[in-house]
């Protein structure tokens, strides 16, 4: 917003677009996918890199979305990125997977309930940015992509608080 070059009240309010978002996204994501990963007992060193380029995959083809107007590309470019998330969660699942079954003790099921939400919250992502690309004139759910930047910001602080909780947990449980 406070980059003059980047004329955010053209971007965004008239245009619809903000890469700039996406690059935040992919140091921001990076990082809550890191601590998720932490938290589920990933220690290695490549998993947790491998987990971060996947996303990062996922945010730069979010950012080319914006700006892509080729249908077949830009519906490949979705697929794609939504592959790339959900490979990264499903690395995090397989070891959360294994770390509730090794753990001596029960997982409360608030923690799993978190870990769930978080990868329902990212994948949600994904979803305002189809509905801000296609569905603007769709009757109910048009307007999470005519107010599209309110969505993101909703969805991220939602995320972020339920990162919060996932990490106090692991503090309170051990």
């Amino acid at each position: 917003v406070y980059i003059p070059q980047y004329r955010y009240e053209e971007m965004v309010e008239k245009k619809g677009q903000n890469w700039l978002r996406f690059l935040e996204y992919s140091i921001s994501a990076s990082l809550m996918l890191i601590c998720i990963a932490l938290t589920t007992g990933i220690r290695d060193l490549v998993t947790i890199l491998s987990i971060c380029a996947l996303n990062i995959v996922t945010q730069v083809l979010g950012a080319l979305n914006e700006v892509i107007r080729d249908p077949r590309t830009r519906t490949g470019s979705f697929v794609l990125a939504w592959f790339s998330i959900l490979a990264a969660y499903g690395i995090i699942f397989w070891y959360f997977g294994v770390a509730v079954h090794e753990s001596p003790v029960d997982v409360p099921g608030f923690v799993i309930a978190i870990v769930v939400g978080q990868f329902v919250l990212f994948n949600l992502f994904g979803l305002v940015q189809w509905v801000q690309i296609y569905g603007r004139q769709w009757k109910w759910l048009g307007v999470i992509g005519r107010e599209s930047e309110l969505s993101y910001c909703v969805l991220s602080l939602v995320a972020k608080t339920f990162l919060g909780w996932l990490i106090y947990a692991n503090v309170i449980v051990s």
